[in-house]
């Protein structure tokens, strides 16, 4: 059969599922207008998804526009390196209200943000929050998001707060959604400087040991096959896949406001809604595969460390619910297993294997619970909603719990 134009492509469409429908029952019995009106629906997007597709038309260009909307810390790094890690685009720059931004983005209520400060996020010509012009360093730290603090500002962060401290230059070299294995990367290919003495990799226990199986186990996949994982903005023709991508963000912008709070922050100024998501893992639920994986990262970072003369160190930064412990009051929202959840020795676990490979330890635990309590007039070192990081005091602490340990360790420059 012969199309003569999109009009006779449609007609054919049109009589062909009256036939079909006419044909049953339970169909036949619906209104001829309803029908009419669901063939032209099909019609139409035959006819879209033809026309999009024969003039390559693409998509994706638009979803990359949308993405760059999105504050950088909340992007996936995209851009390929070492084995099988990524790091971030750079140079680039965001100006916003981080936290306010993506909470709104993500149609989320309670938004607390919203006299966050409008702050420039800079990155780099390799995709971290650097200076342009830093070209020696005393101390580099790595990890993900608890490092990058997208949402903080550069004179905030805890890395420029250390270095400020001990009169040192600290390299920032923090990438959310990254692991240790990507951290350990980002050491050897940039984190190395002449005047470098000591090199800290930051673990969160909220959702390290997750990424870290990813990493390691793509590496190990690398290993057998030598392919790799790429990301990256793929042409797009679908005319019915973007319908349905406009359809999923309009659903989300006019859908009711999610609600977040999982528990009540009993501080001194009253309780506060917050989300608490991640639930610290327990030193028993970690299996002996587990265990052996973290260390052969433990391993190859002390041999790095050798290999570069240089200290290297495992900061412990707990999540949320572990410092809030004992001042929240839990919602029906809350899942059981983060009622339920008491104190463990993962910190301690962390610190023995630390020790075994002669890495230096550092829990930041201790000095985030202190600042919480302070002193009978509790407060917030972490964000409420939404997000799981540390404040700008939670992140004072974390610059001044470091500063302590190294302190000993750091030799004036001459």
């Amino acid at each position: 059969m012969e199309f003569n134009g999109n009009n006779g492509f449609y007609y054919w469409i049109r009589n062909y599922f009256i036939r079909v429908v006419s044909s049953r029952r339970f169909f036949s019995r619906v209104s001829p207008s309803i029908c009419l009106a669901i063939i032209s629906m099909f019609a139409f997007l035959l006819i879209c998804e033809g026309f999009f597709r024969s003039i390559g038309y693409d998509f994706a260009s638009k979803q990359e526009v949308l993405w760059r909307e999105y504050p950088i810390c909340f992007r996936q790094p995209m851009v390929p390196m070492g084995e099988t890690y990524f790091r971030r685009h750079g140079p680039d720059r965001w100006k916003g209200q981080t936290l306010y931004t993506a909470t709104k983005i993500l149609n989320i209520e309670p938004n607390p943000y919203g006299s966050e400060p409008v702050i420039m996020v800079k990155y780099d010509k390799y995709g971290f929050r650097n200076p342009e012009d830093i070209a020696n360093w005393d101390i580099v730290v790595t990890g993900d998001s608890f490092v990058e603090l997208g949402h903080l500002s550069d004179e905030d962060l805890f890395t420029t707060i250390l270095g400020k401290l001990l009169g040192v230059r600290v390299l920032n070299l923090g990438v959310s959604y990254s692991s240790l294995l990507s951290q350990l990367s980002y050491l050897r290919n940039y984190g190395i400087s002449a005047g470098t003495k000591h090199a800290i990799v930051v673990f969160f226990e909220g959702n390290d040991f997750a990424e870290f199986d990813g990493e390691y186990n793509a590496f190990m996949h690398w290993r057998k096959t030598g392919l790799r994982e790429y990301r990256e903005f793929k042409r797009e023709t679908s005319a019915v896949k973007a319908f349905y991508q406009l359809y999923v963000k309009m659903r989300i912008h006019f859908s009711s406001p999610r609600n977040l709070v999982t528990a009540y922050f009993n501080s001194s100024q009253g309780n506060i809604p917050v989300t608490v998501s991640y639930v610290p893992v327990k030193r028993t639920e970690l299996s002996e595969e587990r265990i052996q994986q973290l260390n052969y990262f433990l391993g190859e970072y002390a041999s790095f460390g050798k290999e570069k003369q240089i200290t290297v160190w495992l900061a412990f930064m707990p999540a949320k619910r572990r410092v809030l412990d004992g001042y929240l009051e839990f919602t029906s929202e809350a899942k059981d297993e983060v009622k339920s959840w008491q104190p463990t020795g993962l910190p301690q676990l962390i610190s023995e294997l630390s020790d075994q490979n002669g890495i230096k330890f550092i829990d930041l635990t201790p000095a985030l619970v202190e600042e919480t309590r302070n002193k009978g007039k509790p407060h917030l070192v972490y964000n409420s909603i939404l997000d799981t990081h540390i404040n700008s005091i939670g992140s004072l602490v974390v610059g001044k719990k470091i500063a302590r340990q190294l302190s000993g360790t750091m030799l004036p420059r001459n």
